[in-house]
């Protein structure tokens, strides 16, 4: 994690306000300086602040911004989620787009 942040996005991987700790990231940060039991919409804002500084300010890191801010608004911030799934069949377009001989068609 810091390695890769300090290569590829050109950041001081010492700044764990700007970075976000290295178990928890961005997320844990912010649990640390509002509370643990935090409202839900001032550990977004905060997040959100964090996606910003780190990622919002350079254009080719635009992806990266985006993928920090849907966290943010699609997962709200949550920290190591739990869910409930069902599984599905494969689409069949997925099946014929993807399928291989290492990997043969169910």
């Amino acid at each position: 994690f810091r390695d890769g942040c300090k290569k590829q996005w050109g950041v001081d991987v010492d700044d764990q306000e700007l970075v976000g700790n290295n178990l928890g990231g961005l997320i844990s940060v912010c649990q640390s300086k509002h509370g643990w039991d935090a409202d839900l919409e001032v550990l977004k804002e905060c997040v959100r602040g964090k996606c910003d500084n780190l990622f919002g300010k350079d254009p080719a890191l635009h992806d990266l911004w985006e993928g920090c801010t849907w966290f943010v608004d699609w997962m709200h911030a949550v920290d190591n989620p739990t869910f409930s799934y069902k599984e599905v069949p494969c689409p069949a377009e997925l099946v014929e787009m993807y399928y291989s001989r290492m990997h043969p068609r169910p």
